[in-house]
């Protein structure tokens, strides 16, 4: 029923998949959940004046973080139908990023990191656009600005500038130095300018400060937590099978969808570097994370000759989420 729903590209697909999600997020609505950051972690560039507009409101801060992850869903279906993942459109790789988000109920409330997201998915979207031009500049570029900007609602997220550097180089035809350049300058450009306006307003130091808070902090994770153990266990074990299997049927995709994967590779692999050395990021690096898995996944499950065994693996993530969420309670 699922899977049939999320292949499909009807009008219910694009609204059955956000209920679910809602369903998860009432919870944290009626108990007033807030999240617990660290010292600092409220005070990034950017993020501090949101925090300030709604940390009054639990409701509106739930309500926040909920908007921003279907906005995420809709950009990364943007992406999925734009760049043809797949022969047939479908929402299967926003359904499950929504499931997988759906299982962290700590994210379950305003954290800098979903803005984060929504520039990170934009970078994304022009790094797939300058696919086999000779001179990519200006997709670059914006790609780094959009990487530059989100880091300065969640610091973390700056560790992927070599992962969106290696993508403009890999997606554009004929590169050279130019397009590295040019990423690495579009990132630098929105923090040119914040620390330019912090020095004439001799409010630089704290805001050094607030950036050392927000990398040396040691942010406890998840490694004492079961279920999200096997939630992750379960995940490791698709992202397992979906790269066995995009290995075996890679000479078979078309030129454009292999380098789109490489990146996601590439983006994969920086976020798990991120979560493994980085003392201050834990559980909020997973809502990057699942953004390629979710298409390893999708292209996992729509191998699958027997349609019910897809509608196994959905039921399972899907279950597995559900079992986060309680166990959360």
């Amino acid at each position: 029923m699922i899977y049939r729903l999320a292949k499909s590209n009807r009008l219910i697909s694009y609204l059955i998949f956000p209920l679910i999600a809602l369903a998860f997020w009432i919870p944290s609505v009626t108990s007033e959940y807030r999240y617990n950051f660290f010292e600092g972690e409220d005070q990034m560039i950017l993020f501090k004046p949101v925090y300030q507009l709604v940390e009054k409101s639990p409701l509106v801060m739930t309500a926040t973080s909920f908007l921003l992850l279907i906005l995420a869903g809709m950009i990364l279906q943007r992406i999925n139908s734009e760049f043809g993942f797949f022969r047939i459109k479908n929402v299967l790789p926003p359904a499950l990023f929504v499931y997988f988000v759906s299982g962290l109920s700590d994210l379950h409330t305003l954290h800098p990191a979903y803005f984060s997201l929504i520039f990170i998915l934009l970078a994304i979207y022009r790094i797939f656009s300058a696919f086999d031009l000779r001179k990519p500049f200006s997709q670059v570029f914006e790609a780094g600005f959009l990487l530059g900007t989100g880091s300065m609602f969640y610091l973390n997220s700056a560790f992927l500038l070599p992962a969106i550097v290696a993508g403009g180089m890999i997606l554009g035809r004929e590169t050279r130095w130019r397009e590295m350049v040019l990423t690495i300058a579009g990132f630098i450009t929105p923090w040119f300018f914040a620390f330019t306006y912090f020095f004439l307003n001799d409010d630089l130091p704290r805001q050094i400060d607030v950036l050392a808070s927000n990398l040396l902090t040691t942010n406890p994770q998840f490694a004492n937590d079961t279920g999200m153990l096997i939630f992750l266990g379960y995940v490791g074990l698709l992202i397992f099978a979906g790269s066995i299997n995009m290995i075996r049927n890679y000479e078979e995709k078309k030129i454009s969808i292999r380098q789109y994967y490489l990146f996601f590779f590439l983006l994969f692999t920086s976020t798990v570097l991120v979560l493994s050395l980085v003392p201050s990021a834990s559980e909020e690096m997973l809502l990057i994370s699942m953004v390629p898995v979710s298409f390893l996944v999708s292209n996992l499950i729509q191998t699958f000759r027997r349609q019910i065994w897809s509608e196994i693996l959905l039921y399972l993530i899907l279950g597995l989420s559900v079992f986060l969420k309680l166990s959360a309670l």
